[in-house]
């Protein structure tokens, strides 16, 4: 297997292990006095943590550590650690223990953010790396949600269900670790962290199209957050509050979100656009109208579309991060990470809030 490979394994890996707590959501307990308040404070912490972690690989620091220690050995590191915090949450049992949960997810979320950000960076180096990364990120994190409830609908145990995950996590660490062990450090940031000279290299400036992809990446994950955490609860609960159902909601979003720009991809972008401002506008009615009507397929259809218009925005953002960043593509890339991230987190806590008023 080659580096790239496994990195793409890695990413999926993360992604998808970072939603399997979506199809529970709707069953924790509503210790902040409502489940949407519970749901909101975990998943925001998980996207908090990630955001925190690729903030310091944004930094010239950042990259200097990559160099250092090599992105392959990094990223088993983060592996371990996710699935150690994905050891935390299956001890929490039945979901009571809201310290424990909320310290799995911010392990979880540290893990992930740094895995996101060095495994990005080597991929992008490929052809089409914007479109796999992207199929990675947003396919991954919706097979989890499909995985996980579907295991679920088996009447296991939460704790039986995050075992799966940690058990993916430990393979993708190491297949990590066997191809770093044939091939050299494919990073960037052994480049980026030096100039020819010696001197240590300049970032460039905070660029309009830098600046307008971090923008796509926070609408774009705001979109797909809301269909990880807070919305399955709401389209679960029109059939009873099952399992499957939230995952299907959240799995569906992700996986078409994933899907869309590598289908998409010998399509010219600017028929693209198009196509997501369309699927957009569709997935919303859609949703919305599945939502009034407790119309439960129109609803999975609707978030279906929306998920794929999020992802030809998020794809786009990683495709103008990797082509303007130059001689420090991965710190750019760790800021419109970081941007997605807290695209995560701000919509989720101010959703509910927004509910109850």
């Amino acid at each position: 297997m080659t580096m790239r490979t496994a990195m793409v394994v890695a990413l999926a890996a993360a992604s998808a292990f970072s939603s399997f707590p979506s199809a529970f959501y709707q069953q924790l307990p509503p210790d902040f006095g409502s489940a949407a308040l519970t749901t909101a404070l975990l998943f925001a912490a998980h996207g908090i943590a990630a955001a925190l972690a690729m903030g310091v690989l944004a930094r010239r620091q950042g990259a200097r550590w990559i160099s250092r220690f090599g992105t392959a050995p990094i990223i088993v590191v983060a592996l371990l650690v996710d699935a150690l915090g994905g050891a935390v949450l299956a001890l929490a049992g039945d979901g009571s223990e809201l310290a424990e949960l909320l310290v799995g997810r911010l392990v979880t979320g540290a893990a992930l953010g740094i895995v996101t950000v060095c495994a990005t960076s080597v991929i992008v180096t490929a052809p089409r790396g914007s479109s796999v990364t992207t199929a990675c990120i947003l396919g991954g994190v919706g097979a989890g949600a499909v995985l996980s409830g579907g295991i679920a609908a088996f009447d296991l145990a939460r704790s039986a269900v995050f075992v799966v995950g940690i058990l993916l996590l430990l393979l993708a660490a190491g297949l990590v670790h066997s191809a770093s062990g044939r091939t050299s450090d494919l990073s960037p940031a052994r480049q980026e962290t030096d100039s020819p000279g010696g001197t240590p290299a300049v970032p460039p400036i905070f660029t309009a199209a830098v600046a307008v992809a971090v923008t796509l990446a926070f609408v774009s994950n705001g979109v797909l957050g809301l269909f990880t955490s807070i919305v399955p609860g709401f389209v679960a609960a029109e059939s009873g509050g099952a399992p499957l159902i939230a995952g299907l909601t959240a799995g569906t979003a992700l996986l078409a979100a994933g899907a869309a720009r590598v289908l998409l991809a010998p399509v010219e972008s600017g028929v693209v656009r198009i196509i997501g401002f369309v699927a957009l506008a569709l997935g919303a009615a859609a949703f919305a109208y599945g939502m009034v009507a407790s119309a439960i397929p129109s609803a999975l259809v609707g978030g279906a579309l929306l998920g794929g218009a999020a992802g030809i925005a998020y794809s786009t953002a990683i495709d103008l991060a990797a082509r303007t960043a130059g001689p420090v593509r991965i710190r750019m890339l760790a800021q419109v990470q970081r941007g997605g991230q807290l695209g995560l987190v701000i919509p989720v806590l101010l959703f509910p809030l927004a509910a109850q008023r």
